[in-house]
């Protein structure tokens, strides 16, 4: 009975010592990993944006192939949220959801795990480096409580070498993008009115036709008092080798009634929109287009209406043609 006594007391105390010693235990846990990208910060941004290809290079992917996922709200930027259920032990059932963003630089996502009451975050961080951007992924949770915070001692072992993989599957990813000589990037267009008029023509014709559909314009608001309240604006809506449509549009932000003849009120949507700064003459313009193109091929968009640039420069200001800048938006779903 004596020794039973003994162990008992040997027992209690060693559940003592364990209980203080986890008490005294981190009651956080923080992982991070890099690397470096062979792209531009802009270019990585708008792939961790966004979970629409998140599976394309996620390292928890390959691990189980039958995980199902939900995306919910916005395509990108805060409130996009992406849901998985796994049977798999290595992958389980949860959620992340992007809660913060600084263009270029941050997007940060709080996440949920099926089993457990904690919200930890995970960031990427977006650093300019020299030959590229460097891409830091981390991973913080506060708050650990109980047994939990000896498994937040093994976190950076556990979870570590997914961050790795994937931040590998990362860089292969976005290296293998296409080439682009314009500056693309994917973002929310809002909406806005303009007034144009809208014209058919064949190719030799283009530049005649958007001068005269422009001085139509200018002199229609002029004489009517009406300013405009953005740049000025050409919506394609027929492209083929035979023949192109256009409409030529000046945004404009007061109410018209009674246009004269020729003269339409139209609207750009609002919706997200692949864009490209074109620097450069307008008739080398075509080469944004392209770019839009196989970008948009690349990343899994669809096309979701017709396409418009955006003169940003004037030329009866700016004479040099490698100056002027061109903005052209792609809807895309």
């Amino acid at each position: 009975m004596k020794a039973l006594k003994i162990i008992g007391i040997i027992i209690a105390v060693l559940a003592v010592v364990i209980f203080v010693t986890i008490q005294l235990l981190p009651d956080e846990a923080h992982i991070s990993r890099s690397i470096s990208i062979d792209a531009s910060p802009g270019e990585v941004y708008r792939e961790v944006v966004s979970f629409k290809n998140f599976t394309a290079w996620s390292p928890w992917s390959a691990k189980d192939t039958a995980t199902v996922y939900t995306a919910e709200g916005p395509v990108q930027g805060v409130g996009a949220k992406l849901s998985w259920k796994s049977e798999s032990d290595q992958v389980g059932s949860g959620s992340m959801k992007i809660v913060e963003v600084e263009p270029g630089a941050l997007v940060k996502t709080e996440m949920k795990f099926e089993g457990f009451d904690s919200a930890p975050n995970a960031s990427y961080i977006i650093e300019e480096v020299d030959g590229g951007t460097k891409v830091t992924w981390t991973y913080d949770e506060t708050g650990i409580s109980g047994i939990g915070r000896v498994f937040g001692l093994m976190m950076d072992k556990f979870l570590g070498p997914d961050y790795e993989q994937g931040l590998k599957n990362l860089k292969a990813r976005i290296e293998s993008a296409p080439e682009a000589t314009t500056d693309i990037s994917v973002g929310f267009v809002e909406p806005y009115d303009y007034l144009g008029v809208s014209f058919t023509t064949d190719m030799s014709m283009i530049a005649t036709k958007m001068a005269q559909s422009y001085g139509t314009l200018m002199s229609y608001m002029g004489k009517e008092g009406i300013e405009m309240s953005g740049k000025p604006i050409a919506v394609c809506t027929l492209w083929s080798e035979e023949q192109v449509a256009f409409t030529c549009g000046l945004p404009v932000s007061v109410p018209t009634s009674d246009l004269a003849e020729g003269i339409v009120r139209e609207s750009i949507p609002a919706g997200l929109a692949v864009k490209s700064v074109y620097m450069g003459d307008y008739n080398d313009s075509g080469v944004a287009h392209e770019e839009i193109e196989a970008y948009v091929n690349y990343a899994g968009y669809e096309f979701a209406g017709p396409p418009w640039e955006e003169y940003v420069t004037d030329p009866m200001e700016e004479k040099d043609t490698a100056k002027w800048v061109t903005n052209v938006y792609y809807p895309v779903q």
